[in-house]
């Protein structure tokens, strides 16, 4: 093609590109956020929490059993103190320390690591309910076990693998199906998913009412055979 002949044709196109519509063009970063599963920090956490929170509870019970060991329930046995009182007391102790450590575990995460926990509601009452299936699952290893050795040893190792299994170590998203299901027998895998929800999806308290129910009735069923089996120990 000629100069003469670019020329000629530079008007026509100059017009062309006059009545041409223009496509505006933007682009966006997708990669900072996720509405499937929390990120980086926010998502190990949170799980840290759920783990830490039911290891530490269950490795607990050692101190229920060497109390026992001791006497000190038969001894306060003899003033006016009800078995149900003694047992009481010891839920409040285990859920005192199950709170402390997760407004540790989440002071840490917000200060040091950027994380954000979502709906402060949600937030709440799932760190609290987390810390009742805590309490119940303290009292069950100290009423279920013999020596405070066996808390020791064996409670961690049920810790982790229900950890494993309900997806603290993991995305149960990644894991087949079946073991999903599986995972779902654990209260681990409720929490999390709870977790999510909450700070992935900006869930609030009605998003995770599902979750929040079955927690529950982990906590309801462990603290209440707990109680049955601690009662019967103490009064023994």
């Amino acid at each position: 093609m000629t100069g003469s002949t670019v020329r000629e044709q530079l008007p026509a196109a100059t017009a062309l590109q006059r009545v041409t519509p223009r496509i505006t063009v933007a682009s966006q970063n997708v990669a900072t956020g996720s509405d499937y599963l929390p990120l980086g920090f926010s998502y190990s956490a949170p799980t840290m929490l759920v783990l830490f929170v039911f290891i530490n509870a269950l490795a607990g019970g050692a101190s229920i059993i060497q109390t026992r060991q001791l006497g000190i329930y038969s001894r306060a046995r003899a003033a006016p103190v009800r078995t149900r009182s003694l047992v009481l007391g010891e839920a409040l102790c285990y859920l005192t320390f199950a709170l402390l450590q997760s407004v540790l575990i989440v002071g840490v995460g917000a200060l040091l690591f950027g994380v954000g926990w979502g709906n402060p509601l949600a937030a709440i009452a799932l760190i609290a309910t987390w810390a009742l299936v805590g309490t119940g699952a303290g009292m069950l290893s100290g009423a279920t076990f013999k020596t405070p050795d066996q808390a020791s040893a064996i409670g961690p190792v049920l810790g982790i693998g229900f950890a494993m299994l309900g997806g603290c170590m993991w995305p149960l998203e990644i894991v087949p199906e079946g073991v999903r299901t599986l995972g779902h027998a654990t209260p681990h895998a409720w929490a999390v998913d709870a977790w999510i929800t909450v700070l992935s999806r900006a869930g609030d308290v009605t998003d995770i009412a599902t979750e929040l129910a079955v927690l529950a009735g982990f906590t309801l069923g462990m603290l209440g055979l707990a109680s049955v089996l601690l009662q019967r120990r103490l009064s023994s």
